[in-house]
């Protein structure tokens, strides 16, 4: 059984079944099958009508499923039957034929010969609806009504560009949008064909007497946004730090609560250039806030705890604060001008910041999905409208600052929303939001997963990049600024025993811990744990068990005080978390209900209080959680009857420990039962790389030993060979890297075990392999390579490149491992592999290694980046000294060679980029290890010549040296453009092109920005 998602036709024929006799209805099908067939014909060409579509009779009609053309082509096919059937008509006046005819999209499931669709039900109400009828009946001189569903009229305009000078659309009547009245209350949202006052003058006639009172149009001016700013500004304005004072001595005094703007830590971010971008307009680095001012459609993606929802904070609190003119920021600047770069000229926009997670049991419980939605959600539990007349004000006094673009809207953690379903139907939501509010600035925050649909929807993506030593340092300086009680920016204390100095030693000049705290929300509890304990200790589960512990023992005595012990509170937080995590299949949930949270953890309540019936433990549970939602720090409010984590990271945690407490089954221990399914489900990454460090501490080594046998003999016999070793490869991995801290090595059966599934897992990097394996799984088994020691880079692989004298090109793009030797073999102290102008920067600077350089050395085959052309020259230098072969960076001739097959104007031809020729336009949201696209491949065999990174040549710009030369050094200054082939992961296609040249100044370090390695003529190398 397949599935597609294709354009379809329904054709109601006006009770056709019921019209004269059998030898006459056979007439008039006969009549129509022939007006069907001329207007299907210009688009099919030569084949045969049905044969080219789906043609199924319903009876009074057809269900026509147009596979494999675009709405565009079916909107048109709809819109020509009219001129047919007026054509058809007049030679058959006997028998006029009329039509209302329903255009919708949806997956379509075959089953033996039998179509099965949920659009079909759409169309079907659309097409039934009394509106629709009403309308057929007053249009004696037309022949059709055309209806809609808002699906297909979303991808019809996101497609009519491209048709519009060869499927033009009569501009009248226009297409109208419409809330459809269904049954149970609910309401469809779709389009009709039809003049405004028309179907106005439809709907007031049939319009049932509803009892919602509406305002009048002047209590609107009425309404004042205050009282609901500052509600909502108790919740945004401060940083809350869970834990602090629970320490011996040290954190008593310490508050929970601090100012955004003194913790706040400029974020950084990396811009992705669009579809319609070039390089230099779509590409870049810069702080968050950077991207405000000159991007009205705003997606900011980051992993869990990169920031996002404080940086949406910021955003409200700053424009809030303007809105009710709090009085002013540092030098007298407006808040939004000072912590935004909003410029002041343009206005203040009241700001309307809504968690999604919030949304789910509204979109559970409606057919609605149009950004009225959130209006009704908005105003519902509004405490400053209390009676339907007031809410019906607030409605309408949102609705027209939104229409006038008066609001920014800021949506947070789309990515919270796991169930397919959900994010489905708040995909169409968000999708009207845009085109109904046109004008008022948005800004999504989510992690990277399945936010494509925005991007479509002319969304400038921006990537926030992990924190480096810098900023973790000026967090720091906050963090100890605001203990002490100082302004942020007076200089501390520089004794050896001050705090900031402690916190230096114990964060900035561990490795392992750096790594951890280049996450805002790790650092924060690094830094929590460090107050109350006096030290950090290793590994990530140990840390967010040190943070959980201290704010579940901080609140023991009153917690004590309300009938309920630690033990029980700290049982009830683990079952709570794995129960969140849809452990029974539910799917993960970012905000759960209050009786959904106290359902879960019945049996916790029935353990501890054995004599309350089962309605006493659920209003104990209740108790329990009202208590926990004020004081513990570890869950709070997420909207009326609705909770969550403080974090999505303290929930992911206490799941993977409550799998190590779950009781064994016949089919093995509790943990396995809990975590096989979800080994490779993204939403549950951070839990399964949780999950060896818990049962570590919980049961021994030998606990996560079996844990590791059981993923290497987890293979699906339904799957290939080589996707199950792919898998299984990518799992380990995942589990293995976070073990490193705790010194654990797998025993020797396991470790080998694991080396041949790597060895298998080679075959990824061929055709062959690559065509069996989807993209994602190739990507995590390559990164369980590159943590192996991947056997492809164990010494650069050269590729003599015909007709340049003799030059060879690295196969690879340079890589972590590879560079990491320059790194540790103290290049950057080594004078005489830099140029004068880079040695000057480089001290400038202080670099010591490439930008993120913790983050990439955990991913040792992805290209090395964040290099600027100077430590790209000096690591050639060391190279050549090295393997004692002249090697340079490559001149864009000689790349160029490399690049061009002899047709195409890709490296692997003419045929536009796809997923699987290339890692370009955030398809991945990464780097990939090197080497991962076969089919992508230059005609020599170079690997990832378009895409993944920009690559740095060794000519400034006006050189035109031949692919033949070997000219010295160029002598470059700070400053001085170089130039750039290739394209990258955050490259749109365009920037793909083989003959694609850009330029960047040399002293540029980006995430997207590495360079290979060239060899010059010599009869030592081998091709």
């Amino acid at each position: 059984m397949t599935s597609r998602h294709i354009p379809i036709v329904l054709i109601d024929m006006e009770g056709f079944s019921q019209w004269g006799e059998v030898a006459q209805q056979r007439a008039v099908l006969q009549r129509f099958d022939r007006v069907l067939e001329a207007g299907l014909k210009p688009f099919i060409g030569f084949a045969k009508p049905r044969e080219a579509v789906g043609w199924h009779g319903t009876g009074d009609g057809y269900y026509i499923t147009m596979e494999n053309f675009p709405p565009a082509v079916a909107m048109r096919f709809a819109v020509d039957l009219e001129e047919g059937l007026a054509r058809d008509n007049t030679l058959h006046p006997d028998f006029p034929l009329r039509l209302r005819i329903g255009l919708c999209l949806g997956d379509v499931e075959w089953v033996g010969r039998q179509q099965l669709s949920r659009a079909y039900t759409e169309a079907a109400r659309l097409v039934d609806h009394p509106w629709t009828r009403e309308l057929l009946k007053r249009r004696t001189g037309q022949a059709t009504v055309l209806v809609a569903s808002a699906l297909f009229m979303d991808e019809w305009h996101a497609h009519s560009d491209e048709y519009k000078e060869t499927l033009p659309i009569p501009s009248a009547p226009p297409w109208v949008r419409a809330e459809f009245s269904i049954k149970h209350d609910k309401i469809l949202v779709g389009y009709m064909r039809v003049e405004r006052e028309q179907l106005e003058a439809i709907r007031a006639e049939m319009r049932p007497v509803s009892p919602v009172v509406t305002p009048p149009p002047d209590l609107i001016s009425t309404v004042d946004f205050s009282p609901w700013l500052r509600r909502m500004l108790d919740e945004t304005q401060f940083i809350k730090i869970g834990g602090m004072g629970t320490g011996r001595g040290i954190g008593k005094e310490a508050r929970p609560f601090y100012p955004i703007e003194d913790l706040y830590t400029v974020l950084r971010s990396r811009g992705m250039a669009s579809k319609t971008e070039g390089m230099t307009g779509g590409e870049g680095d810069g702080t968050l806030a950077a991207w405000l001012p000159g991007h009205a459609r705003l997606l900011i993606e980051g992993q869990a705890g990169a920031g996002k929802s404080t940086f949406l904070n910021l955003i409200f609190t700053m424009l809030a604060r303007d809105h009710l003119q709090e009085g002013t920021a540092p030098g007298g600047l407006p808040w939004r001008s000072c912590y935004l770069g909003l410029p002041d000229e343009e206005g203040v926009r009241l700001p309307w910041l809504i968690k999604l997670s919030r949304l789910v049991d509204r979109l559970t419980g409606s057919n609605r999905k149009d950004g009225g939605l959130l209006l009704d959600w908005l105003v519902a539990d509004l405490p400053e409208a209390e009676t339907t007349e007031q809410k019906g004000v607030w409605r309408r006094a949102w609705e027209a600052k939104l229409v006038a673009g008066e609001v920014m809207l800021l949506l947070d953690g789309l990515d919270e929303v796991a169930n397919e379903g959900n994010r489905d139907h708040l995909r169409l939501v968000l999708m009207d939001m845009a085109k109904r509010w046109g004008k008022c600035p948005m800004v999504v925050a989510s992690r990277p997963y399945q936010t494509e649909f925005l991007r479509d929807l002319a969304f400038k993506s921006v990537m926030i990049e992990p924190f480096g030593p810098n900023e973790i340092r000026e967090f720091l300086d906050r963090w100890v600024a605001v203990l002490s009680g100082r302004s942020v920016g007076q200089p501390s204390q520089g004794d050896p025993d001050s705090l900031r100095t402690k916190l230096e030693q114990a964060i900035v000049q561990r490795q392992e811990i750096r790594r951890m705290a280049a996450n805002p929300v790790m650092l924060t509890c690094l830094c929590v744990v460090h107050w109350n304990e006096g030290e950090i200790p290793e590994g990530r589960s140990r840390v967010y068990q040190a943070v959980t512990n201290w704010l579940r023992r901080a609140r023991e005595g009153l917690r004590t005080g309300h009938g309920f012990t630690d033990r029980f509170a700290e049982t009830a937080f683990l079952q709570l978390a794995l129960a969140m995590m849809g452990a029974s299949g539910s799917g993960k949930r970012a905000t759960y209900g209050k009786q959904d949270a106290a359902r879960a953890i019945d049996s916790v309540v029935a353990r501890n209080f054995p004599d309350l019936s089962p309605e006493d433990r659920l209003l104990q549970a209740t108790e329990w959680l009202n208590f926990e939602l004020i004081w513990s720090g570890i869950i709070e409010e997420a909207g009326p009857g609705k909770l969550r984590f403080w974090h999505l990271t303290f929930q992911e945690y206490l799941a993977a420990r409550q799998l190590t407490l779950l009781p064994g089954t016949e089919d093995g221990p509790g943990w396995w039962t809990g975590v096989r399914t979800h080994l490779s489900d993204p939403q549950w990454w951070e839990t399964v790389a949780l999950l060896p460090g818990c049962l570590l501490d919980a049961n021994g080594e030998q606990a996560v030993d079996d844990l590791l046998r059981r993923v290497l003999d987890s293979r699906s016999l339904d799957q290939p060979e080589l996707i199950e070793d792919a898998r299984i490869a990518g799992s380990m991995a995942r589990m293995l890297e976070p073990m490193s801290v705790y010194h654990y090595r797998p025993p020797e059966s396991i470790e080998a075990a694991f080396q041949a599934v790597l060895a298998r897992v080679m075959t990824i990097f061929t055709l062959e392999g690559a065509r069996q394996v989807p993209i994602a799984i190739r990507i995590e088994a390559a990164n369980a390579l590159g943590h192996a020691g991947d056997p492809r880079l164990r010494r650069v692989e050269w590729i003599l490149v015909p007709g340049t004298g003799g030059w060879f090109l690295g196969k690879y793009l340079v890589t972590v491992a590879e560079y990491q030797a320059f790194v540790e073999q103290e290049g950057y102290q080594t004078q005489r592999w830099w140029c004068a102008a880079g040695w000057t920067i480089r001290l400038k600077a202080n670099w010591e290694n490439p930008e993120n350089w913790d983050d990439q050395a955990l991913y040792p085959n992805h290209p090395v980046t964040g290099v600027s052309w100077f430590e790209a020259m000096a690591y050639c230098r060391w190279l050549s000294e090295r393997e004692k072969r002249l090697i340079r960076l490559p001149v864009e001739t000689l790349w160029a060679k490399a690049a061009t097959p002899s047709k195409g104007k890709y490296p692997w031809g003419d045929a536009e980029p796809t997923p699987e020729l290339a890692n370009f336009d955030g398809n991945v949201g990464s780097l990939t290890p090197v080497g991962l696209y076969p089919s992508g491949d230059a005609p020599l065999g170079h690997c990832d010549l378009a895409g993944n990174v920009w690559e740095w040549q060794r000519n400034l710009d006006q050189d035109k040296d031949a692919a033949t030369d070997m000219p010295p050094d160029p002598v470059v200054s700070e400053g001085d453009v170089m130039a750039v082939r290739g394209g990258s992961w955050l490259a749109p296609a365009v920037n793909l092109r083989a003959a694609y040249r850009g330029r960047i100044p040399a002293e540029v370090r980006n995430v997207n920005l590495g360079f290979r390695v060239a060899a010059a003529p010599s009869s030592t190398l081998e091709s």
